[in-house]
C-alpha cells in the first residue's frame, strides 16, 4: 500500500466479487487463474461491470495474453 498499489485476493469465479469491486483509478487487472474457462469468464465479468483498462492473463503455453 505504500506505493499506491491495491491488491485483492478473492475467488474470481464468484459473481459477487466482480459486482462489488470498485474499479476507481484501477488501470490493470492481473488474473492468476489456471483454467481457460475461469480466465475467460473473469475477463467478461470485468468488462460487464465497466472495467476499461488492461487485463493481463499469464498463461503457460503461449506467453501473456493482454485483453
Amino acid at each position: 500500500m505504500k506505493q499506491g498499489k491495491r491488491v485483492s485476493f478473492a475467488d474470481a469465479e464468484d459473481p459477487g466479487f466482480w459486482s462489488k469491486l470498485r474499479f476507481g483509478k484501477l488501470t490493470t487487472i492481473i488474473l492468476a487463474l489456471p483454467e481457460f474457462h475461469a480466465q475467460n469468464w473473469s475477463v467478461k465479468q470485468a468488462r460487464k461491470y465497466g472495467f476499461k483498462g488492461r487485463i493481463i492473463v499469464p498463461t503457460r503455453s503461449q506467453g501473456i495474453q493482454i485483453y
